[in-house]
């Protein structure tokens, strides 16, 4: 649920045990990279174990976090072994109430449930607002503004405009879904961490001197709209044929 790009996966989780901003290894229920970050973002600094097995379980997601958060500038999640004493249980569903209400600290007595949540607080690109951990870039010369990648985002990070074609890719989680529907494969998305920066592209307004109606563009010069390129193309290949 927490590894899905776009939070369309709801159900139950497993339990989570916080002892005063630690959190505790408990079975096997491993925390993703993504719920790491979160957790960090709300005082979550340390990951502690009884057991040598634990941490060992536990290391590399930790570890990946970590790797995250030194390109971040923030200090890292440290985890070791250490007795768990005066435990105090929270299910995920009140892990993530106090997500909403950004608390800072994590001491109230709760008794454990499995209660379904609203998996929309797995969306952890909006605690890191400055960066963005993706680079989507657009082919120009590819690129024939048909507006599929703007319908099938979920994140709202491309955006076609009168006169621009908006690129914000802080909010993008990876998924892939805009450069796999594209039909000129001209969206290249890539794992890559940086400060917020938004592109934009300019939309020209052009017409066309085959059928004379207009048509938008990422390319100052063309000529002719896509419809009249591609019939043309059509007929010269069957000519061909």
């Amino acid at each position: 649920m927490s590894a899905c790009p776009v939070q369309a996966v709801a159900g139950i989780y497993p339990e989570r045990t916080i002892i005063q901003n630690q959190l505790v290894m408990k079975g096997q229920n491993i925390p993703t990279v993504i719920e790491l970050l979160i957790l960090y973002k709300q005082g979550i600094k340390e990951v502690i174990g009884e057991s040598p097995s634990q941490v060992k379980l536990w290391r590399q997601p930790v570890e990946e976090a970590n790797s995250i958060l030194n390109q971040l500038g923030e200090r890292p999640i440290s985890i070791s072994l250490k007795s768990v004493e005066d435990e105090v249980y929270y299910s995920r569903r009140e892990i993530f109430t106090l997500w909403k209400t950004e608390a800072k600290s994590v001491l109230k007595q709760v008794v454990p449930a499995r209660m379904r949540f609203n998996q929309n607080a797995l969306d952890w690109q909006k605690y890191y607002q400055d960066y963005q951990f993706t680079r989507v870039t657009i082919d120009q010369e590819k690129c024939i503004l048909c507006g599929a990648c703007q319908s099938l985002c979920q994140k709202k990070c491309l955006e076609i405009q009168d006169d621009s074609f908006m690129i914000s890719p802080q909010g993008c989680s990876g998924c892939q879904l805009c450069a796999d529907a594209c039909p000129e494969q001209a969206i290249l998305v890539e794992d890559r961490i940086s400060k917020k920066q938004e592109t934009r592209l300019p939309v020209f307004q052009n017409v066309c001197t085959a059928c004379h109606q207009p048509f938008t563009t990422l390319r100052e010069d063309d000529e002719k709209c896509v419809a009249c390129v591609k019939r043309e193309m059509y007929v010269k290949n069957r000519k061909l044929g």
